[in-house]
């Protein structure tokens, strides 16, 4: 078992209500100057927003794998209520919903709007890698955690709500001309 003392001292903070202080890339190649190769393509593989497509052999990867997953099926099977869709592609079926998906989920379909359902999942997220990053330091699963929460910040980082509404906005109008002229 690895220790990355040097790497993992040398890492800002990261805080959810703050920028991402670096993006993912200088972040890898810190990882691939101080860890070892087999951490490194472990660390370099490791997304918050995983496919299912990924071989984890790794027990932290795999938790957070049955956590994503559920949300995810949880909330498309919420979505598709919501809009009458019935369909066994959208049933969640056998799958054991865990406790904090069902929660997550019921929190980002109480949201007013798509944005702060985004930030709501987002920060539900930080939460579970906060509790999954407990009692860790510098190990690889230290490196594992902050690798997914540094992705967390850069999607976040991407809401912009002026930028939004003005994109909003143009599309609209475009919409209505369109709609105008049929």
């Amino acid at each position: 078992m690895s220790a990355y003392y040097y790497l993992v001292s040398s890492l800002p903070m990261l805080r959810f209500d703050d920028r991402a202080p670096f993006a993912s890339d200088t972040f890898l190649q810190l990882c691939k100057q101080h860890a070892s190769h087999a951490d490194f393509m472990l660390i370099e593989k490791t997304h918050y927003r995983s496919t299912g497509n990924e071989i984890f052999r790794h027990p932290l990867l795999e938790a957070w794998h049955r956590f994503w997953h559920a949300t995810n099926l949880l909330l498309t099977q919420e979505r598709s209520r919501k809009l009458g869709v019935e369909s066994e592609r959208y049933k969640v079926g056998s799958m054991a919903a865990q406790a904090d998906s069902t929660d997550v989920v019921r929190a980002v379909m109480s949201a007013e709007h798509p944005l702060q359902a985004e930030t709501m999942l987002l920060e539900s997220c930080w939460k579970k890698l906060d509790w999954m990053g407990a009692n860790h330091l510098f190990d690889i699963e230290f490196l594992l955690v902050y690798r997914m929460k540094l992705q967390v910040l850069e999607r976040k980082d991407l809401f912009t709500p002026l930028e939004g509404n003005a994109e909003f906005k143009r599309l609209f109008s475009n919409l209505q001309t369109t709609i105008k002229s049929l």
